[in-house]
């Protein structure tokens, strides 16, 4: 489980030591991260923040999620999360038009300024 202890809004906003996420990558949990980690919120402030459930939000963040690139043979299937869900996370998150855009474009939705 990647996330310890959410439900007691400990902040885990950055990665414990020794976890490695492949924020390398350019797909939506990778743009999610980037944003989370940047802004040093925690998962339990922005799950409230956004109205979700801790969990999910834990989930988004933890799994490699890219609906546009989806691997061969997955083992899982990541849930790709519904639009409302993505901008729910962007005004949790406080973010610039832009910003969300490129979110829900890595998410595998229009975006909302054309």
């Amino acid at each position: 489980r990647p996330v310890e202890r959410a439900e007691t809004g400990t902040d885990l906003s950055a990665p414990k030591e020794g976890r490695q996420y492949p924020d390398d990558a350019d797909n939506f949990s990778a743009v999610l991260r980037r944003h989370v980690f940047g802004r040093g919120i925690s998962i339990s402030k922005l799950a409230h923040r956004s109205w979700l459930d801790i969990g999910y939000v834990s989930r988004l963040l933890s799994q490699d999620c890219d609906p546009l690139n989806p691997p061969l043979a997955p083992v899982h299937k990541p849930k790709q999360p519904s639009r409302d869900a993505v901008i729910r996370l962007g005004i949790g998150l406080g973010l610039a038009l832009e910003d969300l855009d490129e979110l829900l474009m890595k998410a595998g939705y229009a975006p909302l300024v054309r």
